[in-house]
């Protein structure tokens, strides 16, 4: 019995899995409306600066391991974000420009780490940093005071344990 409740469990949990998988690459139905669109690219930028300080965490620790996992969350989080009926052409434009020049930043720094190059893996966060920091910037209302404040944080973070 206590088998067949587990085996119950386990499937259940990879339904659910799969059903959340499914959303987050965009195969469910998606609102049209500018607003939830907005919710989503806030939520993307959120989902990614968890993800970048705990990133920055990792390299300082000088923990690679994991950089890999990190990597591909932070690109599935961005890989809409220029779908954002909010955003104007020149806008649009740049956040196509930032989320195509993160992921291969992300994947630059995951190289790096999968071959336990902690300078080249230290370097390429940086560099993810400041292009991460310049896409919060064009959903930000504070604009470029947010930006350099965010670059100055991951700066910092990255020297002290260099």
């Amino acid at each position: 019995m206590k088998i067949r409740n587990t085996l119950t469990a386990l499937f259940a949990g990879a339904v659910l899995l799969g059903a959340q998988a499914l959303q987050a690459h965009g195969k469910e139905e998606q609102s049209s409306t500018a607003d939830s669109m907005q919710v989503n690219s806030v939520e993307a930028l959120k989902t990614m600066r968890t993800l970048l300080d705990t990133v920055n965490r990792d390299i300082a620790a000088g923990k690679l391991d994991r950089l890999h996992g990190f990597a591909e969350a932070i690109n599935e989080a961005l890989e809409n974000m220029d779908k954002d009926p909010a955003l104007d052409a020149a806008k649009k434009k740049r956040v196509t420009g930032y989320v195509k020049n993160i992921a291969k930043l992300t994947d630059k720094m995951h190289d790096a780490a999968d071959e336990k190059k902690l300078d080249e893996t230290k370097k390429a966060a940086k560099k993810l940093n400041a292009q991460a920091a310049l896409l919060e910037k064009q959903f930000s209302k504070t604009g470029k005071a947010k930006a350099k404040e965010s670059m100055k944080m991951d700066s910092s973070s990255m020297k002290m344990n260099m």
